[in-house]
């Protein structure tokens, strides 16, 4: 990309980088998005070891609030099996992990 070099490549990550910190404080789940475009901030070749440490801060932080948010959720009631009814299981996991 023309004028991008490595100097003002980290000043936009690290703008991207507080936006997405920004992003982070709304609610579970929603705030459990940022962990995409973080994560292509940890492969980009530029990016400095010290926005590389502020963006796993940050993903650890999701990743705690993701595990809270969970604890939240109430428990799924037993499914009485004994008039053998079709059972579909959901995997709950996001589709970006």
């Amino acid at each position: 990309m023309p004028g991008i070099r490595p100097g003002n490549h980290s000043y936009l990550k690290k703008r991207q980088i507080i936006y997405l910190e920004d992003q982070h404080s709304s609610a579970a789940p929603d705030a459990l998005q940022v962990r995409i475009p973080l994560s292509g901030i940890l492969v980009d070749s530029w990016v400095t070891e010290e926005l590389r440490s502020l963006v796993f801060e940050i993903l650890r932080q999701a990743a705690q609030r993701g595990d809270e948010w969970l604890g939240t959720l109430p428990a799924i009631e037993p499914i009485e099996l004994s008039d053998r009814p079709v059972v579909l299981i959901i995997d709950g996991i996001s589709p970006d992990v």
